[in-house]
């Protein structure tokens, strides 16, 4: 049975970028599209919560400092929970989204409440064997209001078929967070992005054979 294992934090490791990969142009139009919900959201917010403020009149020097501080939070919060999540595994993983929190994968389309992603990742790590899952968060943005973010970065995930072969696939991800009541930050949603997918053999376009190519 396949078990999460522990990897240290730090800089992306030398072939983790992704500037060659060819990406999919599917998933990234679902990448494209939860930016700008995000942006509908975010507007959304200005208008209830800064109803002081000008239409179209952008933060001042005060409110930009306050904003690159809640950007530093949900990196920290990103980068953090990648450790996080490895060590305690899949409970780990559900407990980082909001309630009815939503995973969108390739294959499976959107994933709703923690239960749910819950048992979607126990199926990745017990039925498809994934024996690590790590990511980098790359940048972030908030809303003026300090209560909804994004984060954009590059994920690996390290997979094993049933002769115990490895495969590495990497990609791309973007995350929706939401500041909780308790002012802790949950995933309201993630998606992501499968750009390549290496074997021992060498790289291989994915959905090429049978596997888990959507992880």
């Amino acid at each position: 049975m396949a078990q999460l294992r522990t990897l240290p934090l730090g800089p992306a490791p030398e072939g983790f970028g992704l500037q060659n990969a060819p990406v999919q142009a599917t998933s990234m139009k679902k990448i494209t599209i939860a930016l700008a919900f995000f942006a509908l959201l975010a507007g959304c917010d200005r208008g209830s919560g800064d109803s002081h403020r000008s239409p179209g009149r952008p933060p001042g020097p005060e409110k930009l400092g306050e904003m690159e501080l809640w950007k530093l939070e949900i990196m920290l919060q990103d980068r953090t929970s990648s450790s996080v999540i490895r060590q305690g595994g899949p409970s780990s993983w559900s407990e980082a989204f909001a309630p009815d929190g939503t995973m969108v994968r390739s294959g499976l389309g959107e994933i709703r409440g923690q239960e749910a992603i819950h048992e979607a990742f126990m199926a990745d790590v017990y039925s498809n064997a994934l024996v690590d899952l790590t990511w980098i968060p790359e940048r972030a943005e908030v809303s003026q209001t300090g209560d909804l973010g994004y984060t954009v970065g590059q994920y690996l995930a390290v997979v094993a078929d049933t002769t115990g072969a490895r495969s590495e696939v990497r990609g791309t991800y973007v995350r929706l967070w939401r500041r909780q009541a308790d002012d802790s930050w949950k995933v309201e949603l993630d998606i992501r992005n499968p750009v390549t997918k290496t074997e021992q053999g060498g790289p291989m376009a994915l959905g090429s054979q049978s596997g888990n190519g959507g992880t």
